[in-house]
């Protein structure tokens, strides 16, 4: 599978999205056009503040796609922001997911 939801919790940030994971660059290029097709429909179900990135960077330095949202200033060190990232998660996660469902003719291709 080339296209996974991913979340992702750290020191700084809490993470969830569309990676698109393939070594193959026609590949990535032809999902990440997909959902570039579908971005307004994205704003609108998912969130406004989507951030869209053709080649981000992991920390392992792997260039994915990479269709996200973000939240700043969290830590999974410190429990006190452990609940903003939980409702963070339980809100996003699940708008994420059914957008894939419902779109993923478009996405597919």
């Amino acid at each position: 599978k080339e296209v996974n939801l991913k979340f992702h919790f750290d020191t700084k940030k809490a993470q969830v999205g569309f990676v698109i994971d393939t070594n193959d660059e026609l590949i990535k290029a032809f999902y990440f056009e997909n959902f570039l097709s579908l971005k307004n429909l994205l704003k609108e179900e998912v969130s406004k503040e989507l951030i869209f990135h053709d080649c981000f960077e992991t920390e392992s330095g792997k260039l994915i796609g990479f269709i996200y949202i973000e939240l700043p200033n969290v830590c999974i060190h410190n429990k006190k922001t452990w609940d903003d990232v939980y409702l963070f998660f339980e809100n996003t996660m699940p708008k994420f997911e059914a957008f894939f469902i419902t779109y993923k003719d478009v996405i597919k291709g």
